[in-house]
């Protein structure tokens, strides 16, 4: 077991210098779209669920709003249970460039992420997915969303134990787009969460973890087999 948690210590620890060591990738002026990073599923059936929230004349502007708020999160979620980048760009003002922007900037974090976890194994056995929303504030077509997505949740690497969190909290930027409220800002108070600066090559970012657990798994296993020879377990 002791050398089991080493073992996770140290493929933390690369996955950390990795995040930190981003910090001279270009930053984009603003007006220019960023790229998309990774490939993403199109997730038909949340899309639909949540068109037919937002054309519902019978839901609340503050209703529609909180929807929207927790479709992003339940496609992250479901994208870590199912090991595979569901698409919530639908979610964003994307006819805006800074909006976009921000669309492919938490897409390329959650990539990154996406591709850490399925190296490490922590892809989740399940989820009970439970928001705590603080302020939601209307000001004609401008909304303003202060939550947290707690979450408890089960991953593949300790499937007997139930991680409560902690979850940041999130502020929420939403606009009114025909009759749907789509994203425009996200914000977030974990200061991790901006390790990463706007405009970083997102792939390249993955393709390096990737080649960084790889390295260090086959080290590992090396010490581990002169250990073994060793006549230590």
């Amino acid at each position: 077991m002791q050398t089991q948690i080493s073992l996770k210590n140290l493929l933390v620890l690369c996955c950390c210098l990795l995040l930190v060591g981003t910090s001279f990738a270009p930053v984009y002026s603003g007006q220019e779209r960023a790229n998309l990073a990774g490939t993403a599923v199109f997730p038909n059936q949340h899309h639909k669920e949540w068109l037919q929230v937002q054309k519902n004349p019978d839901f609340a502007a503050k209703d529609k709003i909180i929807h929207t708020v927790n479709t992003y999160f339940t496609l992250k979620f479901e994208s870590w249970l199912k090991g595979t980048l569901l698409d919530f760009g639908f979610l964003f003002n994307t006819n805006d460039v800074n909006a976009w922007n921000d669309y492919a900037y938490e897409r390329g974090i959650y990539f990154v992420n996406l591709t850490g976890w399925k190296c490490l194994k922590t892809l989740l056995l399940s989820y009970d997915y439970h928001p705590e929303f603080y302020k939601v504030e209307i000001e004609e077509a401008k909304a303003i969303v202060e939550m947290k997505p707690n979450a408890q949740i089960v991953t593949q690497d300790i499937p007997d134990r139930t991680d409560p969190g902690p979850w940041a909290k999130h502020t929420f930027e939403l606009v009114l787009s025909g009759k749907s409220w789509l994203i425009q800002k996200i914000m977030c108070n974990d200061p991790i969460y901006y390790a990463y600066p706007r405009g970083t090559d997102f792939d390249r970012e993955a393709e390096e973890l990737i080649k960084s657990y790889k390295k260090e798994r086959s080290r590992i296993d090396v010490l581990m087999t002169a250990l073994m020879r060793g006549g230590l377990f």
